[in-house]
């Protein structure tokens, strides 16, 4: 939700009392309908809207006494949280991560609402949750961090959360090993931090790391901005964890809990559900689910490397016998978001977004924007590319993709480094550079060599702009390091991309 106003709204109608996750979506549902927004429902006649909208009586009371002094200080709360970079997520909003749109199919539960900060590319990876009920013993806490420990080093997205051993655990590993997380709250961001944002939340984790690392880790919360811990508020941030869960493992499970039926849920809606047999050690619930569950996946334990390994053969969209091409696509798929976002910031405002080719990890990270068809009279106004991975033919290709794009627009794309740098691709640069203006220069640092399972030669980024006199010298950017994984390689780009957004190098 990039709308300032709109999320002012959002967070006056969230300090109400007696509003939560149904009267938010069915505002929310109302505003679609009446093609209006959450700001102008606040500003309509409150006695109509309660004939639409079921608002209890406290709420009503509220808006009649307060509704002012709660704009006002909503407005306080949508600066704040902007400044610290904090983003409110809106399944309709067409950039919304598309897990948290998909939630209602997956599970039949809608989240209307839900605060994130930190590395939200996360949500359109694989995830995986590892799960125990309250009072987990030793031995399970030692097989979830054995198994969270083996995913964290195969790049492995964990859903954990801050709160209660076992998912501690889960974060520990992840943080132990630089390796991805999504940490669920169970109360408001601000609640949970009220110091700001720049501390690791989980304390057992600090030995390996004291700060938050927002390229890393991702924070969700699906409670108001300064909601406080309630009874309920566990079982919230379980079933969002569940929600957003790719695949889950079950390691100490009570009966009729809510880790019990949530993971039955979970099978009925189609995701692999896994429960770890560990002999005489495994907790009675669960024994019993997969002794009632034919379809859940029962794995003997003999350690975290063989069990992570089939977790991964098991995970959506992955069509690799090893973890480590999974790793090598996270990489390719980070310069896809990049080169996604930098048309965003530096693209015309006319003329659409087009990917070539219209399939690989270009199109796929790109799928969920927004975008407008081209005029083909006049061309698209932002063109990305795929050159490096996908096998095209050659640099000719760079001069044929600029021919369907429309004067004064970009295109961007991923191409081999050879083309930048080596002599014999001369004269093709100059032909590129007789139609179109060098925006941006990017030299990409290698996939580590011990991850890398099928050669590839150096990449580049190449940003042109067609036609007109350039605004300045181009950017130029050479990595540190000549080797990075996929989250330093996140953090590279991101130094470049707020560089082309503020135009300095």
């Amino acid at each position: 939700m990039t709308d300032r106003r709109e999320m002012q709204a959002a967070l006056a109608w969230w300090s109400l009392p007696r509003v939560g996750e149904k009267t938010l979506q069915a505002l929310l549902d109302h505003a679609r309908e009446a093609r209006s927004s959450l700001a102008g429902i606040w500003e309509s006649s409150h006695e109509d809207l309660a004939q639409i909208v079921p608002l209890a009586a406290p709420t009503r009371e509220a808006l009649r006494s307060s509704a002012p002094a709660l704009w006002e200080r909503a407005g306080t709360d949508a600066d704040a949280i902007r400044s610290c970079g904090v983003e409110l997520l809106s399944p309709d909003d067409p950039d919304c991560p598309a897990a948290l749109r998909e939630a209602h199919r997956r599970s039949g539960r809608r989240w209307p609402l839900v605060f994130a900060y930190g590395a939200l590319g996360l949500l359109e990876e694989p995830r995986v949750a590892l799960v125990s009920s309250r009072g987990v013993t030793p031995a399970g806490l030692a097989a979830t961090d054995a198994l969270a420990d083996a995913l964290a080093r195969r790049d492995v997205v964990l859903v954990t959360s801050p709160n209660r051993e076992a998912y501690q655990a889960s974060a520990t590993a992840a943080k132990r090993q630089a390796g991805p997380a999504v940490l669920i709250l169970d109360r408001g961001i601000a609640d949970a931090f009220p110091g700001g944002l720049e501390r690791e939340p989980v304390a057992s984790a600090r030995v390996w790391d004291t700060a938050f690392d927002p390229d890393v880790q991702l924070l969700l919360s699906p409670f108001g901005w300064r909601h406080h811990w309630t009874a309920r508020s566990g079982k919230r941030r379980d079933t969002l964890l569940f929600d957003l869960a790719d695949a889950v493992v079950a390691v100490d499970v009570q009966p009729d809990g809510t880790m019990d039926q949530e993971c039955r849920r979970a099978l009925q809606h189609g995701r692999p559900v896994f429960v770890l047999d560990r002999g005489t050690e495994t907790e009675p619930g669960t024994r019993r689910l997969w002794e009632e569950c034919p379809a859940i996946r029962r794995m003997s334990w003999s350690g975290g490397e063989e069990a992570a390994q089939a977790i991964v053969r098991a995970l959506p969209r992955q069509a690799y016998s090893q973890s480590a091409d999974r790793a090598l696509e996270g990489w390719i798929r980070e310069v896809a978001l990049f080169l996604g976002r930098l048309g965003k910031v530096s693209g015309p405002a006319h003329g659409g977004l087009a990917v070539y080719p219209s399939t690989g990890a270009l199109a796929s990270a790109t799928a969920g924007w927004s975008r407008s068809e081209a005029d083909s009279t006049t061309g698209v106004g932002v063109l990305l590319a795929d050159l490096w991975s996908t096998g095209t033919p050659g640099p000719a290709r760079v001069t044929q993709l600029l021919s369907r794009v429309t004067r004064g627009g970009l295109l961007a794309a991923l191409v081999p480094a050879g083309w930048l740098l080596d002599a014999e691709h001369a004269s093709l640069r100059n032909t590129w550079l007789e139609a179109a203006t060098l925006q941006l220069s990017v030299q990409l640092p290698s996939f580590p060599v011990a991850l890398a399972t099928r050669p590839a030669e150096p990449a580049a980024l190449l940003v042109l702009r067609r036609g007109g006199p350039g605004s300045g010298a181009p950017l130029t950017f050479v990595p540190d390091r000549a080797v990075m994984g996929r989250f330093h390689l996140r953090c590279y780009l991101r130094t470049i991309l707020a560089a082309v957004t503020e135009g300095r190098s």
